[in-house]
């Protein structure tokens, strides 16, 4: 079985401040499809904000906290599990 997950590039969150990084985080192959996700949910939830003003799992800076934190969930899952911590991340912000 093909892995489903990577070694995250320490370039990336090397200067990060708000990144911890006392162990060497992976991050999901599929990455993508938690974007994709999260970006959906951004749009569903665009009649109460507009879309990207909300603060969800996305950074540019460190990848999808979904993708971090559940690196070898099943590619299959990983949109729903992104969905539905988007949805909560946000509604808890608003």
């Amino acid at each position: 079985m093909a892995p489903i997950s990577s070694l995250l590039d320490k370039k990336i969150y090397a200067n990060e401040s708000d990144f911890f990084y006392q162990f060497a985080p992976r991050i999901h192959e599929q990455a993508s499809l938690a974007d994709d996700a999260c970006t959906q949910c951004q749009i569903d939830l665009s009649t109460f904000r507009d879309i990207g003003s909300l603060r969800g799992c996305m950074s540019l800076a460190t990848g999808n906290w979904v993708s971090l934190a559940l690196p070898e969930c099943l590619p299959e899952r990983l949109p729903l599990i992104a969905y539905t911590f988007e949805m909560a991340f946000v509604m808890d912000g608003m």
